[in-house]
């Protein structure tokens, strides 16, 4: 035999050991569930699925209510990612147990951070253990009912920008309005009012550049999406692969803007209701710097950003386009504007949004129908944990995905879940199914620090938008809202499509 020929024969039977190898791994990592005696989802070679999520060919969440249907009768049941499992939780009573009773064996959310070397990822979502209890205690007072009444003028402002920029873009367009991007642009100003300080005109300026590192950030990549799947899997990467080199841009321009705000508040001292001037308290009272500087307060500022950008804009977007399509609940919505206001003089206020009950059932079935919040992570930090009622044991480490989404359109918990019905929301409708079947903030103790400030501002945009405007079904509306499967929330692909009259 030939020199070559015996070099081919070693490279195909290394090639074969290496393949048996990586076959032997994976059949004992995909058979982790069926030793537990835990109904699983068929495992497949691990980089095909990733890869359909990463390049958008396959909607995470679509998947997530497949597995739901699947495990919902069983009340929970396994799966991976790549070779690392998850348990899907589909039972809101041990949805319960894990978020609230237990808590203590799951109180981190199980994503990378590394607050030295990657400023971004220290934020209050992303810390863990005595840090996060520590965190979440410093910045809880920002989110209380004073401190939003506080803002109310900052937001106001925003708002009344958005109904010229509506009335606007009507007259151009004989009528029809693609919402989605004016509420984007809309809550990234009131983002930068509030979180960061600053007035950054997005509204008026379509090319604000604070309103496209946001959208840099929010719009995935397979690049991107297959890099936090990596650090989901493997932790120890986070030094390699961070936040900073995902997104140079988007962290240089964050922290530079927080830095230069606090430095001009300080030299000039500017003294203003927001994020930013509690965040500067904080610091100033705070000995440990490590545990609160610059870098810090710009994390918790790009998180408030992050999470209230995309959420609150496709929220309103949603309720919108369901008063176009539920006249009678739109006209229902308007007497109920129309009559709290009259008793201020049309003027309107902090606590007349507050008595608008219609308008938050209103809201609350828009985000039932469509969660802001489409699953809830968790990681258990207890050495075991076992499943309360079965002989089920956990390992330290475990994830586990709660399919909120998948829940609040289960025809058990909701009837025809595909009708919008904000009598589902009544105090006599809520009190006869499982408070733990509508999860679109969380629950527990890291229930969302600020769902009192993104139910208000929902609220204020939603109601100035129905008391000013008539929503209708225009020629361009897309009644699918098909979303996009490159993005983790439900902004529709095509936008929000309606034909907008000025009311007299």
């Amino acid at each position: 035999m030939s020199l070559s020929g015996s070099w081919l024969i070693d490279i195909a039977t290394t090639l074969a050991l290496f393949l048996s190898a990586v076959n032997y791994y994976y059949f004992i990592a995909f058979s982790y569930w069926k030793r537990k005696n835990v109904p699983q989802l068929r495992p497949y070679i691990p980089f095909l699925e990733t890869y359909k999520v990463a390049s958008g060919k396959v909607s995470f969440k679509h998947g997530l209510e497949n597995s739901y249907k699947m495990f919902r009768d069983h009340g929970f049941g396994g799966s991976y990612s790549f070779s690392k499992p998850i348990l899907l939780l589909c039972d809101p009573e041990l949805v319960k147990q894990i978020l609230t009773k237990d808590f203590g064996s799951f109180h981190d959310h199980g994503f990378p951070n590394d607050p030295e070397n990657d400023p971004l990822s220290g934020n209050l979502f992303n810390v863990s253990g005595e840090r996060w209890k520590k965190l979440r205690a410093k910045l809880s007072p920002t989110f209380t009912s004073g401190r939003i009444k506080g803002m109310f003028p900052l937001i106001h402002e925003c708002v009344e920008e958005l109904q010229e920029c509506v009335r606007d873009e009507s007259k151009k367009n004989s009528g029809s309005v693609e919402m989605l991007n004016l509420l984007m642009r809309y809550c990234a100003d009131v983002i930068g009012t509030c979180a960061f300080g600053i007035k950054c005109n997005c509204l008026k300026n379509p090319d604000a550049e604070f309103h496209h590192m946001g959208r840099e950030f929010l719009t995935t990549s397979f690049k991107s999406t297959l890099q936090f799947l990596v650090l989901t899997i493997l932790p120890p990467m986070k030094k390699y692969v961070t936040t900073r080199r995902l997104f140079p841009k988007t962290t240089s321009f964050f922290t530079e803007l927080m830095r230069t705000t606090v430095k001009y508040r300080r030299e000039n001292k500017v003294v203003r209701p927001d994020f930013v001037q509690l965040m500067m308290q904080i610091a100033d009272e705070e000995t440990d710097k490590k545990f609160f500087n610059e870098d810090i307060m710009t994390a918790q500022a790009f998180l408030f950003f992050i999470a209230g950008l995309d959420s609150i804009a496709t929220t309103v977007g949603h309720a919108l386009h369901e008063m176009a399509l539920n006249t009678d609940i739109q006209r229902d919505v308007h007497a109920e504007i129309t009559n709290i206001l009259a008793e201020s003089d049309g003027k309107i206020t902090y606590e007349a949004i507050k008595k608008m009950d219609l308008v938050s059932r209103v809201l609350d079935e828009t985000m039932r129908k469509r969660s802001p919040n489409a699953f809830i992570m968790r990681q258990q930090t207890a050495a075991t944990y076992q499943i309360p009622g079965t002989d089920v044991v956990l390992e330290k480490g475990t994830s586990v995905l709660i399919p909120v989404q998948a829940m609040q359109i289960d025809e058990k918990y909701f009837p025809n879940p595909e009708k919008f019905d904000p009598n589902r929301f009544t105090e006599e409708a809520e009190s006869q199914r499982h408070p733990f079947t509508y999860l679109p903030f969380g629950e527990g103790p890291r229930f969302c620090i600020a769902a009192r400030f993104a139910k208000f501002e929902l609220r204020l945009c939603f109601v100035e938008l129905v008391r000013r405007f008539e929503f209708d079904l225009a020629p361009e509306t897309d009644l699918t809202l098909k979303p996009d499967n490159k993005n983790f929330t439900n902004s529709p692909i095509s936008g929000f499509w309606l034909k907008v009259t000025e009311r007299c």
